[in-house]
């Protein structure tokens, strides 16, 4: 009888402290819920944006679900006279009319440390859905970043205001995606929004993963968002990237289809407040989102859900800022004193029939800094990847590209642009003068040079020499149909000869000062033109004399960097610096012309006796 008083009490006080927490506008009742809308009476004093846990109406819950933070979330979007309208965070079947609902007084986001999420698959609440708890590799990589990154962040906006101009800095360094056609043609900076688009199954999702898997050593973080995807395509992703070990600098945020619109409205904006993390403590970023045109469609039937005004295509009118507050939060960003770090955005928008001219493809070519068209027709032919020289176009133009890329790769776009028009000229079956036909014989040679399997990026170094080849006709003998051999073979006789090691390390990296006015594209083209003469024309034999420039230096100064080269060439310029003339400061390497002269004597001396 006691206990039965004693608990009828407790409900009375606990019925006082709802109406107390409603007039002030702490909680509110569920009234109806539909398709992940949540119509919510009360929170008279809840904001746009922001978190709120529902509970069932019964104190022992709420106190246990409080103390466990198992409360259903969802996010407030709509305010009216009388009532809320919010997205759930779960299905349906979890709510029911009458749940209470209270404020969180945060925004929508997250708490985590960042450093956890390296190699691991998640939802756009930064749940783990991947199953994994052992420490295995991913974790291992996260540690290389433990002493920059802090680990007690309390809590993670996912929408944030944009950096302001004077916080932005000039976009200078490359981000190699490892894709021939996309770093000679349209090269991709740390900080730029480029769009890839085609249509479907034209390879879209290819030049992304082949971007994460090029990412590999270089420093630079992933973040995958996965947006209304199956799940199949989503496990093929993972387990390509798993294959060839580049989860370790990965950070997968999945929304399928088959998660609630909720879910999959917030997954951009997730993945984005991930990469803004890690370039607030120094370390660049690329997030890709596939698709933002999915995206878009989930918005749309949102809006629709809430009975907002409809646009243009059943769109809603800020359709447009979706995306533009989206992708405007991506730059080369100063995050402080004497450090600045870059987000990289890919979004990846699919058309209907080649149709660029759609409102969402528009509106998002207006406001990235370039787009990578894809060419269904010619994907079809076997052009892989099929990108459309002619459309494509990168708006930071060469500034981020390599120094060697740009000054062998300027004409290019112009040759395969006339190549193009002369071979539709060339269907009607009419006499083609000699000029036409080298233009015709040129351009297939290098329509098939720049073709690439999936999942196999080539490093800068590689195709620079590969790109001077074609560049300097080595590649007019070779039938066009054993170009792909050959360049497999020169590929393999590059990795097998260690004297090629300075050089792959030179090319390879951007923070190199060139000194007593000698431009690096004069030192490249001497290093990479002897690579041909050897691997082409056997012109170098044990017999040559050495080039002047080597002169000075004997063959014991050849022999004692040959004994070396098999270690990092970083280590090599440190420990012998007083001899080689190469001096570190600030992270760049100054090399001297002497220096430069030593190099490429000591390049042609082991040529000569490498020698095909």
């Amino acid at each position: 009888m006691l206990g039965y008083k004693i608990l009828e009490l407790s409900n009375k006080m606990f019925n006082v402290i709802i109406f107390l927490n409603m007039v002030q506008g702490r909680r509110g009742l569920i009234k109806s819920i539909r398709d992940a809308v949540v119509v919510i009476s009360g929170l008279d004093s809840v904001k746009v944006n922001e978190m709120i846990d529902m509970y069932p109406n019964n104190m022992t819950r709420i106190i246990l679900g409080t103390l466990a933070k198992t409360g259903k979330k969802g996010v407030v979007l709509n305010l009216e006279v009388g009532i809320v309208k919010a997205l759930a965070f779960c299905p349906d079947y979890h709510l029911h009319v009458g749940y209470c609902a209270f404020r969180t007084r945060k925004l929508i986001g997250f708490g985590i440390d960042i450093k956890t999420l390296l190699g691991r698959v998640i939802n756009p609440l930064s749940n783990f859905i991947d199953n994994v708890s052992a420490i295995d590799v991913a974790k291992e990589k996260a540690d290389n970043f433990t002493s920059k990154i802090k680990t007690n962040v309390s809590y993670l906006a996912v929408e944030i205001k944009a950096a302001g101009i004077m916080e932005r800095r000039k976009v200078i360094e490359p981000v190699v995606t490892g894709i021939k056609m996309i770093d000679m043609l349209v090269p991709i900076g740390r900080g730029q929004r480029e769009l890839i688009i085609g249509d479907k199954k034209t390879g879209k999702t290819t030049i992304a993963i082949d971007t994460i898997l090029n990412q590999k050593g270089t420093g630079v973080v992933c973040i995958y968002v996965a947006i209304g995807k199956r799940l199949s395509e989503i496990a093929r992703v993972i387990r390509t990237l798993k294959m060839d070990n580049a989860m370790q600098h990965t950070i997968m945020v999945i929304s399928s289809a088959s998660d609630p619109a909720s879910l999959q409205y917030i997954a951009p904006y997730s993945g984005c407040a991930i990469a803004e993390q890690f370039a607030k403590i120094g370390v660049p970023a690329v997030v890709i989102y596939d698709d933002l045109s999915r995206h878009a469609d989930v918005y749309r039937q949102i809006s629709l859900l809430l009975r907002r005004p409809v646009g243009r295509e059943a769109y809603p009118g800020d359709v447009f800022y979706l995306h533009s507050r989206l992708l405007e939060r991506a730059g080369r960003i100063q995050q402080g004193f004497g450090i600045t770090s870059s987000v990289t955005a890919l979004p990846i928008v699919e058309t209907l029939q080649g149709d660029v001219s759609a409102y969402v493809p528009t509106n998002i070519i207006s406001i990235t800094d370039g787009q990578i068209f894809l060419d269904g027709v010619k994907h079809q032919e076997g052009l892989r990847p099929a990108v459309d020289p002619g459309i494509s176009v990168s708006r930071i133009g060469s500034a981020a590209q390599p120094r060697f890329m740009k000054n062998l790769a300027g004409s290019l776009k112009l040759q395969l642009a006339q190549f193009r028009e002369v071979e539709e000229f060339a269907k009607f079956g009419s006499d083609l003068d000699a000029v036409t036909k080298k233009t015709l014989a040129d351009g297939l040679r290098l329509t098939e040079m720049l073709k690439q399997a999936k999942n196999k990026p080539v490093s800068i170094y590689k195709q620079v020499v590969l790109l001077y080849a074609g560049a300097l006709g080595f590649l007019d003998n070779i039938d066009v149909s054993f170009i792909e051999k050959y360049e497999l073979n020169l590929y393999d006789y590059l990795e097998n000869h260690d004297i090629f090691m300075p050089y792959r390390y030179i090319v390879d990296t951007s923070k190199i000062v060139w000194l007593s006015g000698v431009e690096s594209h004069d030192f490249a083209t001497s290093l990479v033109s002897v690579v041909f003469n050897v691997y082409l024309k056997n012109e170098l034999n044990d017999d040559t004399s050495v080039d002047t420039l080597s002169d000075n230096y004997s063959e014991g100064s050849f022999k004692k960097l040959s004994n070396i080269l098999s270690e990092n060439f970083s280590k090599v310029l440190l420990a012998h610096y007083n001899s080689f003339r190469g001096v570190f400061k600030n992270d760049k390497i100054e090399i001297s012309s002497r220096f430069q002269a030593f190099l490429l004597g000591t390049f042609r001396l082991s040529l000569m006796r490498q020698a095909l």
